[in-house]
């Protein structure tokens, strides 16, 4: 649970540096993509060199297992980024958490691990974020609304289920093998988001680009996307991982409490009730286990 509060942390600074360069600057999804994971993936490899862990590094980016967790995972980058450029953070909290009804059901299938007090959490973290759909506002864009639910919500779905099968972790696992991993996934990442730009260059994707690599907060994504890969893997690589994807898919809320004090995007009194009620869910599910 540490590891999954620390990546969905993280990934909540992502959420806002995507929504500044993608749902406010209208940068590129895919130049975005493309170089959010290139300068990580270099610094990760020159530390791998470093410390002398190419040989689990070399390892890692040939096993088919790399290959596929990858890419499902660079799958749920491009549906968020598409989910950041038509709707606002609230209604993206919307969307991730309505997965957690269905995400201990498909790891359930994979790995035979059933808890229901797990099921029970990811329930009521969900009916908390449910009154947001009636607030002012956030009953516009429907269509784009159900359209964004079905592409996230089958994308974290389909992470959930397959991650304890692909990434075989857990805490005795050396930490080299673990950041070897990583660095492999986030190499093959690389590379899956180099498929969508072999076709003709637009004049704005050139703009997008210059734009992207000009701006300092993409080098702090940079560093965020190291430590939100690592501390992902952590979480998700057990067959207990149920217990983590509800605060994973908390990292939006988290994502609302950021965007008042970075992009000065004040939330209503319900969304800072919700923080604090997931909040305290997870604490109580903390010392329940």
């Amino acid at each position: 649970m540490i590891f999954a509060f620390l990546s969905a942390l993280s990934r909540a600074g992502l959420n806002i540096v995507d929504r500044y360069q993608i749902g406010m600057k209208k940068l590129s999804i895919f130049y975005v993509n493309l170089w959010n994971n290139v300068i990580p993936a270099i610094l990760m490899i020159a530390l791998c060199i470093l410390l002398g862990w190419h040989g689990q590094l070399v390892a890692s980016i040939f096993d088919w297992k790399t290959l596929v967790f990858s890419g499902i995972v660079q799958l749920v980058a491009y549906a968020f980024s598409y989910a950041f450029r038509h709707l606002n953070v609230s209604q993206v909290l919307v969307i991730g958490k309505m997965s957690d009804l269905f995400i201990p059901i498909g790891i359930f299938v994979t790995t035979m691990q059933w808890d229901w007090s797990t099921y029970f959490f990811a329930v009521a973290t969900t009916i908390v974020c449910l009154p947001i759909l009636w607030e002012k506002g956030e009953r516009e864009n429907g269509n784009a609304f159900k359209k964004v639910g079905l592409i996230i919500g089958s994308a974290l779905v389909l992470q959930a289920s397959l991650s304890p099968l692909l990434t075989e972790m857990n805490t005795v696992v050396a930490i080299r093998d673990t950041f070897a991993f990583t660095t492999a996934v986030i190499i093959w990442r690389t590379v899956w988001s180099l498929i969508p730009l072999l076709r003709k260059k637009r004049a704005q994707d050139e703009a997008s680009f210059f734009g992207l690599l000009s701006n300092p907060v993409f080098f702090v994504r940079a560093l965020l996307t190291i430590i939100t890969q690592t501390t992902f893997i952590l979480a998700v690589g057990s067959t207990a991982s149920a217990v983590a994807w509800p605060i994973l898919n908390s990292t939006s809320i988290f994502s609302v409490a950021l965007s008042s004090l970075l992009l000065r995007e004040k939330p209503s009194k319900l969304q800072i009730g919700i923080v604090i009620t997931i909040t305290i869910l997870s604490v109580i599910r903390f010392f329940l286990l």
